[in-house]
């Protein structure tokens, strides 16, 4: 029955987020039927292992929902993919082009509206840019105007208050990160 969670696809799409969390969740209720209680160190493999199965859109906004000095249990990260799910329905139809139609927040303030196709969603979450490489992403950043750090518009990357990249830690998105070995340069945003 665990085998289940690691048959999930590697990549699922923010519409199969519901399967993903009712195949967990009865995988769970079936280990605790079976007398093995849901332990901490559960959350320790299986919220890293679920994760690893998201899109990079949803995997980034998990990453920037969570308190770094704890570890995130299944229940919360289930909760958060549903949320998330929902928000894949699709929206209501609009009357004006820059209004864009509620969704639920993750954890940005700022307008949901897309700069790139001016739908409802974040930039991070355009299946288009998403597809693209970091050197386009970079491009598409700056054609818009986009602070290098958030990704949002009428905002100077020094100024922003947004996490930094996730990977080195300097003041750029993770999605425009580039890797390069021992290559400091490799971050052009600092």
């Amino acid at each position: 029955m665990v085998e289940r969670v690691y048959r999930l696809p590697d990549t699922i799409k923010q519409e199969d987020y519901s399967n993903m969390v009712d195949t967990s969740r009865e995988v769970i209720r079936c280990l605790e039927n079976l007398g093995y209680p849901h332990a901490p160190a559960v959350d320790v493999w299986l919220v890293p292992l679920l994760r690893e199965k998201l899109d990079i859109a949803t995997a980034f906004a998990w990453d920037q929902s969570v308190d770094e000095n704890k570890i995130p249990s299944v229940e919360e990260f289930l909760n958060f993919l549903q949320k998330w799910a929902r928000s894949a329905r699709p929206a209501a139809p609009k009357t004006q082009r820059n209004q864009a139609a509620p969704t639920p927040s993750t954890s940005r303030p700022t307008s949901q509206t897309c700069p790139e196709c001016s739908t409802s969603h974040y930039l991070t979450q355009y299946p288009t840019f998403l597809k693209t490489t970091i050197e386009e992403r970079s491009a598409i950043q700056k054609r818009l105007h986009l602070c290098a750090n958030c990704l949002q518009p009428n905002k100077t990357t020094a100024l922003c208050s947004s996490s930094t990249c996730r990977k080195c830690m300097r003041k750029h998105h993770t999605m425009l990160h580039r890797d390069s070995p021992t290559n400091v340069s490799a971050c052009p945003f600092q």
